[in-house]
């Protein structure tokens, strides 16, 4: 910066940077489980060569290699030749949250079905989530455990509660029961039926098994942004964020990738977490 007038450095220290965590999920889950290749490849960690890496476009490749030994030649050439980060993406970033088979292959039907048969979009879906699982065993673990310790508290008819410091998030899901009222139409005078969902006193364990593991990422994830942007106000800097996207000045823009893995590595021992997190639920 040296040399340059006093308007131009205005400029330069006012202008807006932002910057996104790549995959923050994945990010998180690299923590638990201390994987250090997920790290880097998210991130987290900076690689050897000091470049930016895009964990959907190792996924992408790594597909391709685990659908030549799982599909005939011909489609998986062909599916090889039509995937792109964008579908892929499209199926292993929900998948950590739920994302179904089926709803797998529905998607690849609107991307695929010019080119491949409707039952083989299912297929290619059933090798996709067998990639997972066979690829990724410790994250499927992982987001099976967080799930299991949400089915077993609402087994117990206790809520699910998420504590991080800065606040405390309960899940209480109860099952929805069916109620039908008559009303009046005046208009076509007459009687109609209505059905109405209320809720019951009994808990419903599917739907806290299912969104156990959702919601203790996402707090998470609303933790470790509350931490960066406390941190960047400690120092004085302007910050923006929406959810782990960040804004601040290009003078200050250099703090938020070093921030935000600091505040990573200071929520604590994984396993501790975990354990303390089966004890509240």
């Amino acid at each position: 910066m040296i040399g340059l007038a006093d308007n131009k450095l205005n400029v330069f220290t006012s202008t807006p940077i932002t910057q996104d965590a790549s995959a923050s999920a994945y990010q998180i889950m690299s923590y638990f489980l201390l994987d250090e290749t997920m790290a880097k490849r998210t991130n987290l960690i900076q690689s050897s060569d000091g470049k930016i890496q895009d964990i959907y476009s190792f996924f992408l490749e790594e597909l391709k290699e685990f659908m030549k030994a799982e599909l005939g030649n011909n489609l998986s050439t062909i599916v090889s030749n039509l995937l792109t980060r964008k579908i892929v993406k499209g199926i292993f970033m929900p998948i950590i949250y739920g994302k179904t088979l089926m709803s797998t292959a529905s998607d690849l039907k609107d991307h695929l079905s010019h080119f491949i048969t409707h039952k083989e979009c299912f297929d290619v879906a059933s090798v996709c989530f067998k990639f997972w699982k066979t690829k990724y065993q410790g994250m499927e673990c992982l987001i099976r455990l967080i799930r299991h310790i949400g089915w077993i508290a609402s087994a117990r008819d206790c809520p699910v509660f998420y504590r991080v410091p800065y606040f405390t998030t309960v899940q209480d899901y109860m099952i929805m029961e069916a109620i039908n009222i008559w009303v009046y139409d005046k208009l076509h005078k007459k009687r109609r039926r209505v059905t109405l969902r209320v809720s019951s006193s009994k808990r419903d364990r599917r739907k806290t098994e299912i969104s156990t593991f959702v919601n203790f990422i996402h707090q998470r994830d609303a933790h470790i942004a509350m931490s960066v942007v406390e941190d960047m106000l400690f120092i004085g800097a302007p910050i923006y964020t929406v959810h782990d996207n960040f804004i601040t000045t290009a003078q200050y823009s250099h703090y938020v990738p070093i921030i935000y893995s600091g505040v990573i590595r200071k929520m604590g021992p994984p396993l501790s977490i975990l354990n303390e997190f089966s004890r509240v639920a």
